[in-house]
């Protein structure tokens, strides 16, 4: 480069004046009282969303909010790392040049930006510039040679990391870390004596920019879309891909977005009629009234077979031959429901074998994609917004080298200029945030653990909060910490089936390990993060799934009684206050800056505490009787059931299909296969229901479980929503699963929708179903409807706990390795680090959540044993401390003590009367076709033996004539009777029959005083009961006589005394009823002769009084009853 010439964004001059201490603004955040009230960073104790700390010449500065830096903002150590959620540079100095550009100058520095968003403060063009000092100016000499010049400074670096990388930071902002410019040689007057040598340039300092790209991310996306059905390509094209890129417009040209919706939008109609097809075909080939030719049988196989792995295929069929196809579908469908409708017919069976040889080879799988230029198009686009991103980070950055100082003049000949300085370090990536391993190539570390954990800390209050805006702030905080973290999986597990000897450790390890072991600013860095990562997903899956942050449902109750819980809740209030005692003294020592090793020493103990409370935790859940193995007994018990009601529900709709098909435009058939994708969301909670924004992957995978036996079959696959009408639930299933997901499969795809909506969608539904048959299918539809209720959310269960039980083990690993390190280390860990701060505060945040926990579940059970509205502070809410939940705890006490009260024994009705064994209880006699259902076997799986079976609901609003007015209603017994049953006789000669029968663990509950009904799900509870068949021809003969056993839930509480920690609450006859009699279990079991059932009930219950007057259900909204 030659002497007085440079590649400079910035003046010749530059400011090295250096204030005493960092100077610059914190913008107050949500939740920030605690910031500092000055605006000065300087290094003080942290709170929960601030700090700032020095240690080893590094100034670390952590904010959840956003971070504005002015022209005062300096700082005395060489380094300092800025990690905040949003930046600001608001600049008033002005730079030289170029004109209308402002300068922040820090000569020499290092300084590191973190960030999710960045920008300058009026879009003003902004320059960093940590270029060297130039080199200082020499004196004239008058005598000898001149002084040789000084060299210039080196360059400073910046690491800047921005998640959110947009067109107005690559416009408007500027980096300089460029060598400083060596000073002129001296000069002399003395005669024959030459001017000094000029000084050198510094060497150039080093830039990194480390961006994340929506371009990239839509990249990603359409990388992963073109591998999926072409169905799905279609219609995720129309609904996701497009607007993505619609975001990026203009550098997405919009012509190009124009022509690929025009192409799409061709094969809409073609995607939508092909939905209906295979349910069409179905209806044809099995069909239990009309029967095919057996040419259209052939034709119509052939068809089907070939339209299943078309449809799997990603190769879309040409564009010119999507209009004669759609059209011979939807004459093909149209035709079938005429056959079906009329129970045959041979004009529609000629069409038939017409049409299907056309689409068998219209369904031949093409060599190319007809959507391969589609998407050609949109990935070019993509490509060329993500080059010129790279090419704008890339001229973001300077760091030339400084300019030679010229030689001094002299009394002889010229002195020599200085040498150029060397040429800095520059390094630009655009991330994936997708856990590739290219995004381990970073040298800094861009996700700092305490900054995680205030935004987690910051996301979890939200989310207690339970409101929409607080749960959507919430979802967008967790969202951003999971895509930040995605690394960490990467980082810590090596690759499956990996056998190879580990390389040498990416640059990312070695960040970390450098800024843990040698800067001493945090530790246990990798752990924390993966706990961070673990609870991130986990509270992410619980808000898509409507649960709360106990990852609960809305309804859920345990029928354990108050007791049960109060010995926890009293212990955790005492641990709570001696985690509390511990941090304050910790704190205290922080504020007087005294000494704070001896305060932290008592908060091991605490840890130690933690760790075991977490494999207390652990225990629950994966134990005998725990969250997995009682869902897992749902699923199972409700699946065949959802099987056997939906083929029941189709066959009873054939007759109607045309009408139903001609008024709504949709084929009936695929949407009751779409109703078992429901999963309902309470009305109360704003989850994915509401939002539709979380992007669902939570569930996909299950690591770290330690061994635990998990079925991943019930493992969700897919979680989605749709709209409020028909026609969107019938696009959403399609897209979701083509068509092709089997309801026998737990873990198929669910959408998730409000009660409300659902029960407004089903009744749109019920619109096209034609008067006459009204009735009878709307009713058969609703049992249908409530098994689906039952399983999926046993299967949404299933899959909170598996998240809740990988959160646990994260961490109770967590608190083991910070309990090694801070035993281990306590001597050389300094007890000032912002870690200690936050790993205190974690531990006392857990204490406090866990008895808040325990006061949630102790409020549910009062609330399912007293029917009365949960008390306000246990819905989620901000984490309080020892004196207010002592408070709360004192509330439930009460509230049980009224509970108890309100179980008076004179308020009760008992049937049959106590001491009249003989009398028979409320008699349900089982309708002709729950009786033809149950007396159709089916094949045990396990030993190939007969199980007669049925499934019986009763419904709170509608319920059967023998518990009319009666509200409250608790049973001691249930039996099930069937005169004229045999069995193979005893020793005895008793023919003794074992009837299972189980309460499959959603009811609901009538309040005496209103009526209203009030929705519970509880664990599932199976009885056996046995009598003597012996001679019982009729239900007059069905007498406690013969009955060889009394069921346990004779022992629950029936109002009398104060119930103790192990009794349980009783059941209420409003739910799905499972009854199955096992040929395994009765030997020569035959039921040919039997021509009527009964499902006996004891029990009690109160009046019901009538009023308008409505409780609120635990959800907080007030049930519906049958639909």
């Amino acid at each position: 480069m030659a002497p007085g010439t440079r590649l400079s964004l910035l003046p010749a001059g530059r400011d090295t004046s250096a204030p005493s201490k960092l100077k610059g603004k914190a913008a107050p955040g949500p939740y920030s009282s605690s910031s500092p009230s000055t605006p000065n960073f300087t290094p003080s104790p942290p709170s929960p969303t601030w700090c700032c700390y020095s240690q080893n010449d590094v100034l670390l500065s952590l904010s959840t909010s956003t971070i504005v830096l002015d022209s005062t903002f300096n700082f005395t150590e060489s380094t300092c790392l800025i990690y905040a959620e949003s930046i600001i540079l608001d600049i008033s100095t002005p730079a030289q040049q170029p004109p209308n550009t402002f300068q922040l100058s820090l000569p020499g520095k290092n300084l590191g930006l973190f960030c999710h968003s960045f920008s300058t403060a009026g879009d003003k063009s902004t320059i960093l510039d940590v270029s060297g000092s130039k080199g200082q100016a020499v004196a004239p000499v008058a005598q000898g040679n001149g002084t040789t010049g000084n060299d210039g400074g080196r360059g400073g670096s910046v690491w800047f990391y921005v998640e959110n990388f947009t067109d107005d930071i690559q416009g408007n902002f500027k980096i300089a870390a460029c060598g400083g410019d060596g000073s002129p040689g001296g000069t002399t007057t003395a005669k024959d004596c030459i001017g000094g040598t000029g000084g050198s340039g510094g060497p150039g300092g080093a830039i990194s920019i480390y961006y994340g790209s929506v371009a990239q991310n839509v990249l990603t996306s359409l990388q992963q879309l073109v591998g999926k059905p072409w169905p799905t390509q279609v219609t995720s094209g129309q609904n996701s891909l497009l607007p993505s890129c619609e975001t990026l417009s203009p550098d997405f040209d919009p012509s190009v977005l124009e022509d690929v919706s025009n192409i799409l939008s061709n094969y809409a109609p073609l995607n939508t009629s092909l939905a209906s097809l295979p349910d069409s075909l179905n209806s044809l080939l099995h069909n239990d009234i009309a029967q095919p030719q057996q040419q259209t049988v052939q034709v119509a196989t052939a068809c089907s077979k070939a339209l299943i792995p078309w449809l799997a295929s990603p190769l879309a069929p040409p564009q010119d031959s999507i209009q004669q196809t759609l059209n011979n579908v939807n004459s093909l469908i149209s035709t079938i429901a005429v056959w079906a409708q009329n129970y045959g017919g041979n004009v529609q069976e000629q069409q038939i074998q017409q049409l299907c040889p056309l689409l068998t080879s219209a369904f031949t799988i093409p060599p190319s994609s007809g959507l391969e230029s589609c998407w050609e198009m949109v990935g070019m686009q993509l490509e060329n917004i993500i080059g010129n991103q790279q090419n704008g980070a890339k001229l973001m950055a300077n760091v030339s080298g400084g300019i030679p100082g010229i030689g001094g003049y002299g009394g002889s000949t010229e002195s020599p200029d200085g040498k150029p300085g060397n040429i800095g370090t520059l390094a630009y990536r655009n991330l994936l945030f997708d856990g590739s391993t290219s995004d381990l190539n970073v040298d800094q570390v861009c996700a700092f653990p305490e900054e995680c954990q205030m935004i987690l800390n910051q996301a979890d209050r939200y989310f207690f909060a339970n409101d929409p805006s607080s749960i959507q702030q919430a979802t967008i905080l967790y969202s951003r910490l999971v895509q930040r973290l995605n690394f960490i999986p990467t980082l810590l597990t090596p690759a499956a089936g990996d056998t190879t000897p580990p390389p040498a450790p990416p640059p990312l390890q070695k960040a970390y390990d450098y800024v843990q072991d040698v800067l001493g600013l945090t530790i246990t860095a990798l752990p924390q993060l993966q706990t961070i990562l673990s609870q991130a997903t986990h509270k992410l899956g619980n808000i898509s799934l409507g649960y709360d942050m106990f990852g609960h449902a809305a309804n859920w109750a345990p029928r354990v009684s108050y007791g049960f819980y109060e010995s926890e809740i009293s212990s955790g209030l005492r641990l709570l206050q001696q985690v509390e005692q511990a941090n304050n003294a910790y704190a205290n020592a922080l504020q007087q800056q005294e000494s704070a090793a001896q305060a932290l020493s008592a908060s091991l103990q605490n840890n130690l505490m933690s760790q075991q409370d977490s494999q207390e935790q652990i225990n629950l859940i994966v134990g005998n009787g725990g969250i997995l193995e009682m869902s897992a007994a749902k699923i199972t018990k409700a699946t065949p059931t959802l099987q056997q009601k939906m083929d029941a529900i189709k066959k009873a709709m054939t007759a109607v299909e045309t009408d139903i098909q001609n008024y709504l435009n949709l084929n009936p058939m695929t949407l009751l296969t779409a109703f078992a994708s429901f999963a309902m969301a309470p009305s109360s909670l704003t989850g994915l229901a509401q939002m539709g924004t979380v992007d669902y992957q939570a569930f996909t995978t299950v690591p770290n479980l330690q061994g635990v036996n998990v079925n991943k079959s019930y493992i969700l696959s897919q979680l989605t929503t749709c709209g409020n009408s028909l026609a969107s639930l019938s696009e959403a299933f399609t897209t979701a699963s083509d068509g092709t997901i089997d309801v026998d499969d737990p873990g198929s795809l669910k959408i998730i929708k409000d009660i409300d909506d659902i029960d407004t969608l089903v009744a749109s539904y019920k619109e096209a179903i034609p008067e006459a048959d009204s009735k009878a299918l709307s009713g058969q539809l609703d049992d249908y409807l409530d098994i689906i209720e039952q399983r999926n959310q046993a299967v949404m269960d299933y899959n909170a706990a598996l998240q809740l039980l990988n959160q646990v083990i994260t961490k109770s690993n967590y608190y083991g390795q910070q309990g090694q390190v801070m035993g281990n280390e306590a001597l050389e860990v300094n007890p000032n680090l912002p870690a200690i701060y936050f790993w205190l505060q974690n531990i006392q945040q857990d204490t406090a959540y866990d008895v808040m926990q325990r006061l949630n579940y102790a409020a549910r059970a009062i609330c399912f044993w007293g029917l009365e509205p949960q008390p306000a502070f246990t819905a989620p809410g901000p984490l309080q401390g020892s004196v207010d939940l002592a408070n709360n705890q004192q509330e439930l006490v009460n509230r049980f003590d009224d509970a108890v009260t309100g179980f008076a024994p004179t308020a009760w009705s008992i049937w049959p009367p106590e001491g009249s064994r003989n009398i028979q209880g409320h008699i349900y006699t089982l309708s002709q076709p729950e009786l033809y259902t149950l007396l159709r076997p089916t094949t045990d799986p396990d030993n190939g033996k007969a199980i007669y079976g049925v499934d019986i609901g009763f419904s709170a609003s509608d319920p059967p004539s023998i518990f009319s007015g009666m509200a409250n209603i608790r049973l001691s017994q249930v039996r099930v009777w069937l005169p004229n049953a045999k069995v193979s006789p005893d020793a005895s000669n008793r023919q003794l029959l074992m009837v299972e029968i189980t309460h499959l663990g959603t009811e609901t509950i009538l309040s005496p005083s209103s009526g209203t009904p009030t929705t519970f799900s509880h664990d599932p509870v199976t009885l056996q009961f046995q009598y003597n068949a012996t001679n019982i021809t009729s239900i007059q003969q069905c007498t406690s006589s013969v009955v060889m056993n009394s069921e346990s839930i004779e022992q629950d509480y029936t109002g009398e005394g104060t119930p103790g920690v192990d009794t349980l609450a009783s059941l209420g006859p409003f739910a799905t009823w499972s009854i199955q009699i096992k040929a395994s279990e009765n030997a020569g079991l035959d039921l040919s002769a039997v021509n009527s059932a009964y499902v006996e009930f004891w029990g009690r219950n109160m009046a019901l009084m009538g009023g308008d007057e409505e409780m609120d259900r635990v959800d907080g909204s007030v049930s519906k009853g049958k639909r």
